[in-house]
């Protein structure tokens, strides 16, 4: 792997060419904010996606508890009719 050169530059120089500090109140954005952002909202979006997930999950486990009491509901009702007919 090849490292780049360097050429020695002179601070001063870099400062002047980027002219006054921007505020913060003169609508300056900082990178760092504009990252922790970025991070913020891919959080926030993962959690959604996580909810979504654990709602469609919890839908999931309704249906398949409903089919398992209407199975259990038909297999004990038989059971009682077989248990008339032979009494």
């Amino acid at each position: 792997m090849r490292t780049p050169t360097r050429t020695p530059v002179s601070m001063r120089a870099e400062v002047r060419d980027r002219g006054p500090i921007p505020r913060p109140s003169e609508g300056a954005t900082n990178r760092g904010v504009r990252e922790m952002l970025f991070y913020e909202a891919l959080a926030k979006a993962r959690i959604r996606e996580a909810e979504e997930e654990a709602r469609r999950y919890r839908i999931a486990r309704r249906l398949i508890a409903g089919r398992r009491w209407a199975w259990l509901a038909r297999y004990a009702s038989a059971r009682a009719e077989r248990a008339r007919l032979t009494a």
